[in-house]
């Protein structure tokens, strides 16, 4: 697709977007139970979250308000901020380096945690940028990037990339 773009049309934005590339990259798929919540100590790094099942609550640090999730849902957060994802927003919550700790993922590659109420899926995962352009890309971008599923479902474009990783 790329060899079709007349490249004297191109824009900054590509630009800026070929200057950046993924270094590392880190996700899990995760079963959670209610009561559930956990905590992420993204230490800076962009994370991001995406609710296939059910729904949860989002807190990022330094907000002061919780956001509710529902299936479908994706969260991404490009400046790594602290946050805490549960089932319900007084819902205890652990550092979730705590519960791989001591929780076995199982054979399906799945973090399974929680009680024994009701089923949230996720897919979370994490990435380190590199290249000359990735400051201003992630400056450009608010906090907390919220795309809203569509009945039920990620967007397609979000269903495709699940599908990749």
């Amino acid at each position: 697709m790329r060899a079709m773009i007349d490249t004297a049309r191109r824009d900054v934005v590509d630009d800026l977007l070929d200057a950046v590339r993924v270094r590392t990259t880190l996700y899990c798929r995760s079963d959670m139970h209610a009561p559930w919540g956990f905590g992420v100590e993204a230490h800076g790094n962009p994370s991001f979250h995406v609710v296939t099942r059910g729904s949860c609550w989002l807190d990022v640090d330094g907000d002061g308000q919780s956001l509710p999730l529902r299936s479908g849902d994706l969260i991404l957060l490009p400046h790594g901020p602290r946050h805490w994802l549960r089932d319900e927003p007084s819902s205890p919550v652990r550092w979730l380096e705590e519960i791989l700790a001591v929780t076995r993922i199982d054979g399906a590659g799945r973090l399974r945690y929680g009680g024994d109420g009701e089923l949230t899926e996720l897919v979370c995962g994490g990435f380190v940028l590199e290249g000359d352009s990735v400051d201003s890309v992630l400056r450009a971008l608010p906090r907390v990037v919220h795309v809203s599923g569509i009945n039920g479902a990620p967007a397609p474009w979000v269903q495709a990339t699940l599908g990749l990783v």
